[in-house]
């Protein structure tokens, strides 16, 4: 298809805050005080690119309660649309 690939190449990590539960600038605070690297998604909302860090999120607090969670590939966003992100 065009594409030439190394085999090294890496997917980042993204999560997606549960918006039912928590404000998500209120929740990205907390782990980047705890050194972990979060980037804000411009394509979904609520969603972050996990750039670094130095424990695992999750094993978090706030992982634990549902406050967030990996990306799914059917968001709400998707599911209102009728279509996959």
């Amino acid at each position: 298809m065009g594409h030439d690939f190394a085999g090294d190449e890496r997917t980042r990590s993204a999560l997606r805050v549960n918006a039912l539960k928590t404000d998500a600038e209120a929740l990205v605070e907390r782990p980047g005080r705890l050194g972990a690297t979060l980037e804000r998604m411009d394509y979904l909302r609520d969603g972050y690119t996990i750039g670094g860090s130095a424990f695992s999120l999750g094993a978090s607090f706030e992982y634990l309660l549902g406050l967030y969670g990996p990306r799914r590939r059917w968001t709400p966003e998707a599911r209102k649309r009728g279509g996959a992100t």
